[in-house]
């Protein structure tokens, strides 16, 4: 599918699908959608403005330019004049790929040595605000209820899947208290302890996917009060609102970390398979 991009926007879409992947889904369905997405706006760019050789190029007025022809495509594709099966993907989520597409790798442009600098356009051409007031009220009403009910599902699925992650960790430590050889044994015993342990900041700090793979050891924070006690905060990396934050964490589960080696990048590592693992339990 990539293939069917102008050659002058393969590069920064193959990038983007492939951190895409890495840092926040690897669904099969989510990724075709994109590719379909930006397959067309892309298409549309190079035959509508030819001037624009780089996804740096892109200005505003290019993007906005797509909202009324995505409009258009969708009502040919209610009328049952689509062009090929994949068309049946609404003009809501299409341009939703797109404003998501650039709000990320303008996002991403700002990490040190990030690959997306170079194709980073100087704004990002589509916003939130473009795509108020065209029609998409409905979609966006039928999206919150279907993230409602999501979340709502997840929600009484939770206990189970935490109380699979600690039953995970206690006997991962019970198999390495009784072994003979422990390399291999406290190994898992340390990826079951990260696994729950994740999976509870994500739970208890309400942190997004991608902010919880940047954390550090650094993070961190040890911090005293007047009388001496000892509290602890957890530095959170600027992400989707380009905004640092400092939580605060309960100093039981500091502690827990504490006593439990990290391991360079070990969040970033295991993050998306951790949760889908789980979330499969």
């Amino acid at each position: 599918a990539v293939a069917a991009i102008p050659e002058h926007f393969r590069a920064i879409t193959a990038l983007y699908l492939e951190t895409y992947a890495a840092r926040i889904s690897q669904v099969y369905a989510t990724l075709q959608h994109k590719v379909y997405s930006l397959t067309h706006f892309w298409q549309f760019i190079a035959e509508t403005h030819p001037e624009v050789r780089s996804c740096a190029d892109v200005l505003p007025r290019h993007a906005r330019a797509v909202v009324p022809h995505a409009i258009a495509r969708g009502r040919q594709v209610q009328r049952g004049q689509a062009y090929d099966t994949d068309d049946r993907i609404t003009a809501y989520t299409w341009l939703m790929d797109i404003r998501t597409f650039f709000a990320d790798i303008c996002t991403w442009a700002t990490e040190p040595d990030s690959p997306f600098a170079p194709h980073a356009p100087r704004t990002i051409p589509l916003t939130r605000h473009d795509l108020i007031g065209v029609g998409f009220e409905k979609a966006r009403k039928q999206r919150q209820a279907r993230l409602t009910t999501t979340v709502l599902d997840l929600e009484r699925e939770m206990p189970k899947i935490r109380a699979h992650a600690f039953r995970h960790w206690t006997e991962a430590e019970a198999a390495c208290q009784q072994a003979t050889v422990e390399s291999q044994v406290r190994a898992n015993a340390q990826d079951a302890f990260w696994d729950w342990a994740l999976l509870e900041l994500l739970v208890q700090s309400g942190l997004r996917i991608e902010e919880a793979s940047e954390l550090m050891t650094l993070d961190i924070l040890k911090r005293h009060m007047p009388d001496g006690r000892i509290y602890y905060m957890l530095h959170v990396k600027p992400s989707k609102y380009d905004r640092a934050r400092v939580i605060p964490i309960r100093w039981a589960r500091a502690g827990d970390c504490r006593d439990h080696p990290p391991r360079q990048a070990l969040l970033r590592r295991r993050c998306g398979p951790v949760l889908r693992s789980l979330g499969s339990a």
